[in-house]
């Protein structure tokens, strides 16, 4: 089943009074001080133009007008060839940016401290290449990770992240689970490779330290 992609995920936040972009938390993560719509073209988000501005407002807007199905579909260029304009724009933004921002790796030790990364778990419990289940262990850290990176404004006074901002805060924590898995398969795919170059480096080192030369000094 498909799932939203981080960019998609924040469209969906925007709908909630132009969240996360209006929380000081958030804004101090991205540098993005004054929403991504401001009057003000000298406020615009950085590397955006007003026409591209105006593109991203108008592909949110269409976004909105979808089912929750058609949304993810939407937000991704499809086979079709069909032409969205702000939405390459929308996503290559947010994809350029999110490493910058650092918001996996505060999901990652989100993750570590709460003793829900999924190599632990997997490692911990013996489940070997049975990969852990993100649905059973987003739900224990998804108000960690909302303070972490959208503060207390976004609790609205509550103890618990409200129910519209759940859905997208999950989303993106699970591109981070996501993410971890991709590197792990990549990891684990060049780990004959990695031993064999362990391999011939000791055997070079054991060469080196038996020749003549070696023994001398």
């Amino acid at each position: 089943m498909p799932t939203h992609t981080a960019a998609s995920a924040l469209i969906s936040f925007h709908a909630y009074n132009g969240a996360p972009w209006c929380w000081p938390r958030w804004q101090e993560i991205t540098g993005v001080k004054h929403g991504l719509f401001p009057t003000d073209d000298a406020q615009l988000p950085k590397g955006w133009t007003r026409r591209e501005a105006q593109e991203i407002q108008s592909y949110f807007y269409q976004y909105h007008q979808l089912s929750p199905d058609e949304r993810i579909k939407f937000s991704v260029n499809s086979s079709s060839g069909q032409v969205v304009p702000g939405r390459s724009k929308w996503n290559s933004w947010v994809n350029s940016n999110w490493a910058k921002w650092g918001i996996h790796n505060s999901i990652v030790t989100i993750l570590h401290d709460a003793g829900c990364y999924p190599l632990t778990i997997a490692a911990t419990e013996g489940s070997g290449d049975v990969w852990p289940d993100a649905g059973t262990y987003i739900p224990i850290i998804l108000d960690d990770v909302a303070l972490q990176l959208f503060g207390e404004e976004a609790f609205s006074g509550s103890d618990r992240l409200p129910f519209l901002l759940r859905r997208p805060t999950t989303s993106i924590i699970q591109r981070s689970w996501a993410t971890i898995r991709v590197r792990f398969n990549r990891d684990k795919a060049r780990l004959p490779e990695i031993e064999q170059a362990a391999v011939e480096a000791f055997n070079s080192m054991s060469i080196r330290s038996l020749s003549p030369t070696s023994s001398s000094k």
